[in-house]
């Protein structure tokens, strides 16, 4: 299925805590992979230590800032993307932060204008697919309704995942406010299971228990870098 929607992940200014450390809140699979190739690398640069501390997804990660509104633990936030941003902004848990390196994204549509995220990444939601199970994958959202697909998808949790909010949002925009709640009941034939956040989701997809699941059109990209 062709990408009808970007999600743009965002790092954010957090309300500072003083502390030895600098302290970063951030999803699973960024702390796993990404974190642990750049945070030495900026440790060294800037004679810092820094302590990772990662909550599931995206939305379990927004829902601890606003628990300890209060008492602020996190320097800094990673992984929240456009509706996420828009919720922690509201809930008045972040500080604006200008990076002096913004001027190095091309994309104006990419930056915050209210000034409290820095882009430092993007992508376009998709359903991806086992190739080794499926041979000619859906197409549209209408075809994920076929029968032929049911028990087959993957899908992750809007309350918790940003990926799964953002999926929701794709559904709304493409049905509008007062259809897409009739296209989820049917949908729903087609649900393996609903998962709290994106690694769990892939994780079903890569042991081959799962059929297709909602995740990004750089998916294959990055399985290519990774395994070749």
């Amino acid at each position: 299925m062709r990408k009808l929607a970007l999600l743009v992940l965002i790092l954010l200014a957090g309300v500072l805590f003083l502390a030895e450390d600098l302290v970063v809140y951030t999803y699973d699979s960024f702390a796993s992979t990404i974190a642990v190739k750049t945070i030495p690398i900026f440790e060294k640069m800037y004679d810092v230590k820094v302590k990772v501390l990662s909550f599931g997804d995206a939305g379990s990660v927004l829902s601890r800032i606003i628990l300890e509104k209060e008492s602020p633990r996190a320097d800094v936030i990673v992984g929240l993307d456009q509706a996420l941003l828009k919720k922690a902004v509201s809930e008045q848990v972040l500080e604006k932060y200008l990076s002096p390196k913004l001027s190095n994204i091309v994309l104006e549509s990419l930056k915050d204008p209210s000034g409290f995220g820095t882009p430092y990444d993007y992508g376009a939601i998709a359903i991806v697919y086992n190739t080794e199970l499926i041979d000619e994958p859906p197409t549209s959202f209408e075809e994920l309704l076929n029968s032929r697909w049911k028990r087959s998808l993957v899908v992750e949790d809007p309350r918790t995942s940003s990926t799964g909010l953002a999926f929701l949002l794709w559904t709304i925009g493409v049905y509008g406010e007062e259809n897409f709640l009739n296209y989820w009941s049917h949908l729903k034939d087609s649900i393996l299971t609903v998962t709290p956040g994106w690694d769990e989701a892939f994780n079903l997809l890569e042991l081959g228990e799962a059929d297709m699941m909602v995740s990004y059109a750089t998916d294959g990209a990055y399985s290519y870098h990774e395994y070749g």
